[in-house]
């Protein structure tokens, strides 16, 4: 252990030099991974336990508060290499997403400077921006190691203010920076929320948990798995999800082709329920189009609920809709109650008694 800790305090004490001229970042990057104090502290990680790895990551943490803007991305990609590896992203997390918003503010100084503006140019204008355009890809590369495996880490992202905005302005920009638009990618995908599902024939409702859901036809996918089973132990009938497609939906494994999957119901609002119990099937506005996404599904008093019929198209089918955006990254849908048939029953009660919108 006191070799990685002596190691960590060789990065910070290095990150802690101050840049005063262009020629103090080096030319390649590269290198830095080899005989450095990076490489020599991830040389002493890599066969660490997770708990050495995580003594690494706290002693680094204070740094990426601190660090100039160069530094802190070569930091970060130490950091998300750790967490590769094992080490807790959380430790992390918080400190990486409060430097990120400038971080990528920074790197798009340096984007939108003039053609014939050279580097030397830019660092003698702005040092900060120079260093964050260097280690942008490697400080967006960190971040998607730390919110794919960590909800909190996501969720602490979306409500960091002017992080989404600030990576939409970069990756409007030439040269388009794809690590960027991955993470725009992940931070929109739907995490934490809860879903009433009521299936009105069988009289059987569920309440579930949404984790990294992109998409209605994601939702419909994983929603399908997890409800259809055997009905003597309360889920639903049906024809089973293939096991390959369900771990390609929950991200466990990638496609080799185009991957679809079918409807099994139809799925609907709150408001498809008529006042005699009966579900209207012609109400095309009470359909959920798969091509939203679960934030669009109507609240009913705050509460979104999801209401199962039988299927009214022939064939109705989705493909293109896994995400598979990062092999670390799991999506899935959680059944956290099964409803008793009182509790579905007054469900369906309180939505026949109100009018649709």
């Amino acid at each position: 252990m006191s070799d990685i800790l002596n190691a960590a305090q060789a990065v910070a004490d290095d990150a802690h030099k101050r840049i005063r001229v262009f020629s103090d970042i080096p030319a390649d990057d590269v290198p830095l991974f080899g005989d450095t104090v990076h490489g020599a502290l991830l040389r002493a990680c890599r066969n660490a336990t997770d708990d050495e790895r995580d003594a690494a990551l706290r002693a680094l943490e204070p740094i990426v508060r601190t660090a100039g803007s160069y530094h802190v991305g070569i930091i970060a990609i130490v950091c998300g290499t750790l967490v590769e590896w094992g080490g807790n992203p959380a430790i992390v997390a918080s400190a990486l997403l409060d430097r990120l918003t400038e971080h990528v503010a920074l790197a798009t100084v340096a984007w939108l400077r003039e053609d014939n503006e050279t580097p030397e140019r830019l660092f003698e204008r702005n040092a900060e921006a120079y260093g964050a355009s260097r280690t942008i890809q490697f400080a967006l590369l960190a971040t998607m190691a730390i919110v794919c495996r960590d909800i909190p880490a996501r969720q602490y992202a979306r409500a960091t203010p002017g992080l989404v905005d600030a990576l939409e302005k970069l990756v409007s920009l030439e040269p388009f920076v794809p690590e960027a638009d991955f993470l725009l990618q992940v931070l929109a995908l739907t995490d934490g929320m809860n879903l009433t599902i009521l299936h009105p024939e069988t009289r059987r409702g569920y309440r579930v948990s949404l984790e990294a859901v992109g998409s209605n036809f994601h939702l419909f996918t994983l929603l399908q798995g997890a409800l259809i089973g055997d009905p003597a132990q309360g889920f639903l009938p049906g024809t089973p999800i293939s096991a390959v497609t369900m771990a390609i939906a929950k991200g466990e494994v990638s496609p080799d082709e185009d991957t679809y999957d079918v409807a099994r119901f139809q799925f609907y609002n709150w408001f498809a329920l008529k006042p005699d119990g009966t579900i209207d099937g012609a109400n095309i506005a009470s359909w959920i189009w798969g091509e939203g996404s679960p934030a669009d599904i109507a609240p009913l008093d705050g509460e979104r609920i999801v209401v199962l019929g039988e299927t009214v198209l022939a064939i109705r089918s989705w493909s293109g809709f896994f995400l598979n955006i990062h092999t670390a990254l799991r999506s899935d849908v959680r059944v956290t109650a099964q409803l008793s048939d009182a509790e579905v029953t007054t469900y369906i009660d309180r939505i026949k008694a109100q009018k649709a919108p």
